[in-house]
């Protein structure tokens, strides 16, 4: 989550799309506020945004380390107390220093907690739903389940956002970049100026 502090009342504002705003309206006391010296959060972290990618290297180096140790951690399942409190406080920072490095592309991706869409693949007329593990505006990730399997590299997918025939119902078409177990990532293809507007709105209705 990349966030901005308002000059006038300290208040930490959120910036869905920092990359196209100069300036935002503090929802606490209304005064806008010029968009600079922008931090990235995630749990308790926080830090400049600057920072961070200016030493990013560092911190993908230390996502290698972490995520081998939780590995290394869960292979020894049922060992004991110690290495279940190990395994889960490990992922968490794990997931937590993703979101972090997420926060430093200029499209950042965004985690839906509570959000599904229908896809159908090439060749399929029945549409399948899957969950949304996280979005940006030029892909997808989403958790098809058993459906996965349907999935081949490059093979293309349409993913239908809200219920079809419904009012704010669009879809766009994609290319399935990769699949891990029951997760599908999606590359949108040509997405124009009024999809984005709508995957703007989408993004921003999960999100707040």
């Amino acid at each position: 989550m990349l966030k901005v502090e308002c000059t006038k009342c300290n208040e930490w504002v959120h910036l869905p799309f920092q990359t196209e705003v100069k300036e935002t309206r503090c929802p606490s006391c209304s005064e806008m506020i010029q968009v600079k010296d922008i931090y990235v959060s995630s749990g308790s972290f926080l830090i400049a945004r600057d920072i961070l990618s200016k030493n990013i290297f560092k911190y993908k180096r230390l996502l290698i380390e972490a995520e081998n140790e939780v590995s290394e951690i869960r292979k020894k399942a049922g060992a004991g107390k110690p290495y279940e409190i190990s395994s889960r406080t490990l992922s968490s920072f794990v997931s937590n220093l993703k979101e972090l490095l997420d926060g430093c592309r200029n499209n950042a991706r965004y985690e839906l907690k509570s959000a599904d869409v229908k896809y159908a693949v090439s060749g399929v007329s029945n549409l399948s739903q899957a969950n949304v593990v996280n979005i940006s505006l030029s892909g997808i990730c989403i958790d098809a389940g058993r459906r996965a399997d349907m999935g081949k590299l490059w093979k293309e997918l349409t993913v239908h956002f809200r219920e079809p025939g419904t009012v704010g119902h669009f879809q766009l078409n994609g290319k399935v970049m990769w699949i891990n177990g029951s997760l599908i990532g999606v590359k949108f293809d040509k997405v124009d100026h009024q999809d984005q507007k709508m995957l703007k709105d989408y993004i921003l209705e999960k999100t707040t």
